[in-house]
Order: C-alpha cells, then sequence, then structure tokens
C-alpha cells in the first residue's frame, strides 16, 4: 500500500543534500564534481553537521554514540543533516542487513526470583543499556519446553508497528482486520495484514500463548510463551542459524555461541497484536499485549535516521556516500536509550 511505503522510506543521498545544496546556490551537477568543496560549504553553514573530527574518530564507542545522539536529537530536521564520517566506530566493519543475524541482542529471560511479565521484564532490561554496547535488536525463550526457541524483535519493527497501527486510525485506510479468538485457548487469528513495503496482504496471523490481562499477574512466566506463525517475505529466512555471537544474561559475549532455531517476530506480528488488543476490547475481552511503544522523542529520532542522516564509507579504497540501512537505524535506536538511561542517571545524582 503506497502510503505504507511512503512512510518508512529513507531518502537517498540526493534527497538529503539537494535541497541543502540550493540554499548555498550550488547545483547537484557542481556537487558531483566536486563533493568535497560542497560538502564544506554546507559544514560552513551549519546546513550539514559532522558529529566527528580526525581527532574525536579515535575515541571510544561510548563516546562516539552519545554525541551522536546528542546532535541528532538538537537537529533541525527541516534544514540540518548529520553525515557521519569514514572510519567513525559507531557501526561494525561493512554494516548491512545481514548485521541484524550476527549482532549482539538483548537477552530478556523469565526468572522465578523477578517474577515478571515479558513487557516489564523489557521495561527492566531496557534501563541498563548503556552507551557501551552493540545491540541489533533483543530476544526472548520461552519457558515451556515447546515454546524454547528464540524469537527475536527489532526496535525498528515495534516503531514501524506502532506508526501503521497509528496511520489505520487516523487515516481510516481500508484495510479490515478481522480476529477470530479462543482466548480460553491462547489462540487468535488476523486477517487481511497489510505489507509494510508491498500491495501484499497476508492472511491467517496466528498467535499463540495470547493470556488474559486478568491473569498476567497470577501466571508471568505464561507471557514468555507467546508465538506466531504467519508467511511474509521475512518469515522465510526464520530457519536455523548457527554462529551469532550471544551476550549471556551476566554480560559476557560467547563467541558463536547461539545455535537454534530463530523465529522473527516482526511488524507484521507486533501490529497485529496492537490490533487484536482493541479489537477484543470492545467485546470485553482484555488480553495481554507485551510489546511497547516509543515516546514522541524516540519517534522523532526514528524520523530523523530515514531522512536526515548520511554515512561515509570505503568502499574498495574508493570513499562513497549512502543513506542509512535497517541495521544502522537499530543500532541507533539503541544508542538512543542508552543515551536517555544516561541523561535519566544524571538527573537523579544531582
Amino acid at each position: 500500500m503506497k502510503q505504507l511505503e511512503e512512510l518508512f522510506k529513507r531518502r537517498n543521498v540526493r534527497e538529503q543534500l539537494e535541497p541543502l545544496l540550493d540554499k548555498i546556490n550550488v547545483s547537484w551537477g557542481q556537487y558531483n564534481r566536486n563533493k568535497d568543496e560542497a560538502t564544506k560549504k554546507l559544514v560552513h553553514e551549519k546546513l550539514v553537521i559532522v558529529p566527528f573530527s580526525e581527532k574525536f574518530l579515535k575515541m571510544p564507542y561510548e563516546w562516539q554514540a552519545h554525541r551522536a545522539i546528542d546532535l541528532l536529537t538538537k537537529l533541525d530536521a527541516n534544514n540540518q543533516i548529520i553525515i557521519i564520517p569514514s572510519g567513525s566506530k559507531l557501526f561494525r566493519k561493512s554494516p548491512s542487513r545481514t548485521t541484524l543475524k550476527k549482532g549482539n541482542l538483548l537477552p530478556v529471560r523469565y526468572h522465578k526470583r523477578e517474577n515478571l511479565d515479558l513487557k516489564a521484564a523489557f521495561i527492566e532490561q531496557i534501563k541498563e543499556v548503556t552507551q557501551d554496547k552493540f545491540f541489533y535488536g533483543w530476544d526472548f525463550e520461552g519457558v515451556n519446553y515447546s515454546t524454547q526457541e528464540f524469537r527475536t524483535v527489532l526496535l525498528y519493527d515495534h516503531i514501524r508497528a506502532q506508526l501503521v497501527h497509528d496511520l489505520l486510525k487516523k487515516e481510516n485506510l481500508k484495510i479490515k482486520s478481522f480476529c477470530d479468538y479462543k482466548p480460553t485457548k491462547g489462540i487468535i487469528t488476523i486477517r487481511n495484514m497489510p505489507s509494510f513495503e508491498t500491495d501484499a496482504v497476508y492472511d491467517d496471523f496466528i498467535m499463540e500463548g495470547i493470556v488474559l490481562e486478568e491473569k498476567v499477574k497470577r501466571f508471568p512466566a505464561r507471557t514468555f510463551d507467546f508465538a506466531s506463525t504467519h508467511s511474509c517475505y521475512k518469515t522465510v529466512y526464520a530457519k536455523l542459524k548457527f554462529g551469532r555471537d550471544y551476550e549471556s544474561i551476566t554480560g559476557k559475549v560467547l563467541k558463536g555461541a547461539r545455535e537454534g532455531r530463530e523465529a522473527s517476530v516482526d511488524h507484521h506480528v507486533i501490529l497485529a497484536m496492537h490490533l487484536a488488543q482493541e479489537e477484543l476490547a470492545k467485546k470485553g475481552i482484555h488480553i495481554y499485549n507485551p510489546f511497547v511503544k516509543a515516546n514522541l522523542a524516540t519517534v522523532e529520532i526514528f524520523d530523523k535516521l530515514h531522512h536526515n542522516v548520511l554515512l561515509d564509507y570505503m568502499d574498495a579504497k574508493k570513499q562513497k556516500r549512502k543513506s542509512l540501512d535497517i541495521a544502522h537505524i537499530e543500532n541507533m535506536l539503541w544508542n538512543n536509550i542508552a543515551y536517555e538511561n544516561r541523561r535519566s542517571l544524571q538527573k537523579h545524582t544531582r
């Protein structure tokens, strides 16, 4: 659906730079003939922000992460962009979509001594995120033997589902969402789910492990048994994967220790849960939804990462410039959480 495609389109180099070049009377052709000189002019006019000097590029990752998010937070989205220079430590070498398969995941697990449900455990866990960590998503594991596969989730997909859910309500898109439910058996089926990137519509999202809100306090462990079955372009890749670096609950990185099936809880599943919770509430059935929604400030960062950030990188000894990939955006969203955690800590220690 066109509206959804546009919602998550990442502006390319020309789309980001050309409006700013117009402000300094430099044409796109002039920029292509002398990119360095045009970029220097944009930096001089404070239309382009380059967060790291040559000296700062040698600083630790966490220093760079803090500065990048600090500048992104203050950025004028209508008149400025950030260009992350080549050599930055913000991303792993050659970050791409595959990084989402290899990067560290924040582990959210059930512990009897804490007795927290999945949502509460996730919220508590992200409070511990600091700017010296690389994260490319989070995961959880079911408590029962039949659900002990790893379910991986991206912050990126949390926000995508949230924005589409808001759009469905505000714009009244002609998408029917039907919900068949057997809450006593913990099963929900969602039909006519829109793709976020194509015109496709998916049927039969089967959600298992659904818990009624009234039972969560008595059985918090059951919330970790949430699972879903559906077919879309992302779940095709849900198969046995070996060799993912895995961060244990103690914080130790176990190289290549991840072995087992990974199921992707993607934006479709999260949106389906929002829709099901909303529709069933109209019938007086209140189900537990484990997926949190981002605050307005985080959504603004999400938008800026799509529209106001470019990355310089070396490719075969030649410097190139590009917009951010999903893996980059995911990493920066975690950096933003760490940034907010640090600000919150500073407020409480003053």
